[in-house]
């Protein structure tokens, strides 16, 4: 079996937010146009007794108001797509780490109907973290990059951690 070097940190946990630096400043730009264009037009309005002067303070409002709407919209957008992204990229590692692990050649069991002194494959490599509720195998993707500790099973029967249902099933 041939060895396939997996990121300590995948690319959709590195990044804090789904948005570039480049996209928060142009959507934010376009919005702050936005509502400056909705200040002016209130201001101008705000002056004008007669109806007929009115309406075209209201067309300046509304073409802000788009304008406003565009900005918030990519903002949306682009954050949208960026976690669609991320999604499909955890996916594919899912698959991928399914395909790597080891097993044994036997249906999975649920947890209720298997029997408790059946351990999976590579019991000695258990590990979880501080406020974690699960037990993982060192390579799983959920704890990639997370702070970790090794226990093995009796310590995490004791802690009541259930298993992992994507490196241990």
């Amino acid at each position: 079996m041939t060895e396939v070097a997996v990121p300590a940190v995948p690319r959709y946990l590195a990044q804090e937010t789904p948005w570039r630096k480049a996209d928060s400043l142009l959507s934010s730009a376009v919005t702050l146009v936005g509502l400056v264009g909705v200040g002016i037009a209130w201001v101008g309005v705000s002056g004008e007794a007669d109806f007929d002067n009115q309406q075209s303070w209201l067309m300046v409002a509304i073409g802000a108001g788009v304008i406003l709407g565009l900005g918030m919209s990519w903002w949306l957008l682009v954050g949208f797509r960026e976690v669609r992204r991320a999604q499909r990229e955890f996916v594919a590692d899912l698959r991928l780490t399914r395909k790597l692990l080891p097993t044994t050649g036997e249906p999975a069991l649920s947890r209720a109907a298997r029997p408790a002194a059946v351990a999976p494959a590579h019991s000695d490599d258990l590990v979880t973290g501080e406020r974690m509720t699960l037990v993982h195998r060192s390579t799983c993707p959920m704890v990639a990059g997370k702070p970790i500790v090794n226990l093995d099973r009796a310590q995490a029967a004791a802690r009541r951690l259930d298993e992992c249902k994507v490196c241990l099933q």
